[in-house]
């Protein structure tokens, strides 16, 4: 979760540009403004960013594919059913390559073999 709150924060510092929030993120407006007041660029997606702060666990998890194998899996099938066609993770920080290895021997194995 530490690592992919810096992500999220940095995309609700974009989204609270939006002029209208998609239904599913109207109950967050208050802490996606908050999280914009935070934002400082000099941290921009370091994971030890003070602003990762701003976010709550139920907005980075909203924002971002966060949690076990299973879980991403699962979150990543619902993205999918809802018409996506492709996917970007990001991979911020260190251990980059444990994160690449977890995505695609763990995560996505699950998601092409259901």
């Amino acid at each position: 979760m530490d690592d992919a709150r810096a992500w999220a924060a940095s995309e609700a510092r974009l989204i609270a540009d939006f002029s209208e929030l998609p239904a599913g993120l109207e109950p967050y407006r208050d802490e996606i403004a908050a999280a914009k007041a935070a934002y400082d660029f000099k941290e921009h997606l370091s994971v030890h960013a003070g602003h990762r702060a701003a976010i709550s666990d139920e907005l980075a998890r909203t924002l971002a594919v966060v949690g076990s194998a299973q879980e991403c899996a699962g979150r990543l099938q619902e993205l999918l059913a809802c018409g996506g066609d492709s996917l970007i993770f990001a991979l911020p920080g260190s251990g980059r390559v444990e994160r690449l290895r977890f995505i695609t021997e763990e995560v996505l194995s699950k998601v092409a073999g259901e």
